[in-house]
């Protein structure tokens, strides 16, 4: 199997894949709200219970989901694309890619 880069996949086909394997492993979400929990750096991608978004002095671009599942694989993305590129998810694009 050929290695992937992040930066080859879209956000919305990365989202897919987390997604399916929360499924398969929901004690998943809890790891990652605890390591949401415990970052202490801004800027900073978080993650509370159904809400996502970005910690920059106060909470930006955020985000609500109808699921723990869902609100897990965005966030998991949005630290991606924020540890590799250094880009904010913003509401409009994040939206547009569920869809």
């Amino acid at each position: 199997m050929a290695a992937c880069n992040a930066g080859d996949l879209t956000d919305r086909e990365i989202d897919v894949a987390v997604r399916d394997r929360l499924v398969s492993d929901p004690e998943r979400v809890d790891a990652w709200q605890l390591y949401s929990y415990d970052k202490r750096s801004t800027p900073n991608p978080h993650l509370e219970e159904f809400e996502v978004g970005h910690y920059d002095g106060g909470r930006k671009h955020v985000r609500h989901h109808p699921t723990l599942i869902d609100a897990c694989a965005d966030f998991v993305v949005t630290e991606l694309r924020w540890a590799v590129d250094r880009r904010v998810r913003d509401v409009e694009s994040a939206t547009s890619e569920q869809a």
